[in-house]
């Protein structure tokens, strides 16, 4: 992998294109991927030269889950793999339910343990509102919470999940932040001055819906995308990857899938070159 890698936390360089798992039980909609091939998505990521993998006890449906998927596919885990999970959010099945307590957080987060195997998770997010946008309500109470079994060596490190800059600085306040993971991409650019400020405090910024998912999900027909495709003999979603890597050194990239095909797709967008005719074109898409 030549995308280079990211110092997460201090401690853990991880590549800069990693792997979402939401797909694979195809949750909260969608058709799922057989095991089979789920497992060998995930295999086949790590030979890629993957090593973040971002989950959730909640990913589940029909019996199918990403946590029992990873640890049948990748246990006992590779020395440098990032597991990252997030905890806060509940569901019955695809129904939201109130969020978590945080007296209620350690049993997420012991959880997460049980359903992976293993006896500490390298990142742990605190995912906060819903999905109308980032929560600006105070999240000490839960953020304390997680840092006490940070403390306890339960996590290694910890991030936020659909924050602003606000609640990121209060987080701060009670213990270090590894990662912040939000809404951001090419057509959606509200988190731009969030982007630079944890590049500047060399925190990494997870993107999601980086192709747009449901929330966008037109936006890779733009035609200027599709222009800068044809010039670099790249798909549309390549274009937007290789863009999203070069936007900002700490953004790091977990585009999921079932298919080991567009995997493989996904991978070779750090090898798409933009130059600047390509970002100012591409550029005029979003607005901050």
């Amino acid at each position: 992998m030549t995308n280079g890698y990211f110092n997460i936390g201090g401690d853990r360089n991880i590549a800069r294109m990693g792997f979402g798992t939401m797909r694979l039980p195809a949750w909260p909609t969608g058709t799922q991927p057989n095991t089979d091939d789920a497992i060998r998505v995930l295999r086949r990521a790590v030979e890629l030269g993957v090593n973040h993998i971002d989950t959730a006890a909640f990913y589940a449906r029909d019996g199918v889950s990403a946590n029992a998927l990873i640890r049948e596919a990748l246990h006992p885990y590779p020395d440098d793999l990032v597991l990252a999970t997030k905890v806060g959010p509940r569901f019955d099945g695809t129904t939201q339910l109130p969020p978590a307590e945080p007296r209620e957080l350690r049993a997420d987060v012991e959880h997460n343990l049980r359903e992976l195997g293993t006896d500490r998770i390298d990142l742990v997010n605190l995912r906060v509102g819903g999905l109308e946008g980032p929560s600006d309500e105070p999240l000490s109470a839960h953020f304390a919470a997680l840092a006490e079994l940070r403390e306890e060596g339960l996590i290694r490190h910890l991030g936020l999940s659909n924050v602003t800059a606000d609640r990121l600085a209060e987080a701060q306040r009670i213990a270090p932040v590894a990662s912040v993971q939000n809404h951001y991409n090419l057509a959606n650019r509200a988190d731009d001055k969030l982007v630079d400020t944890c590049a500047e405090q060399g925190i990494g910024y997870v993107p999601f819906f980086p192709l747009g998912g449901h929330v966008d999900p037109d936006f890779l027909a733009d035609e200027r995308i599709v222009a800068v495709s044809r010039r670099r003999g790249a798909t549309p979603a390549q274009v937007v990857l290789a863009w999203l890597l070069g936007r900002a050194s700490s953004m790091l990239l977990i585009p999921g899938t079932g298919s080991v095909r567009h995997l493989e797709q996904n991978i070779a967008a750090i090898n798409v070159a933009l130059d600047e005719h390509d970002y100012a074109e591409l550029n005029s898409i979003g607005s901050s």
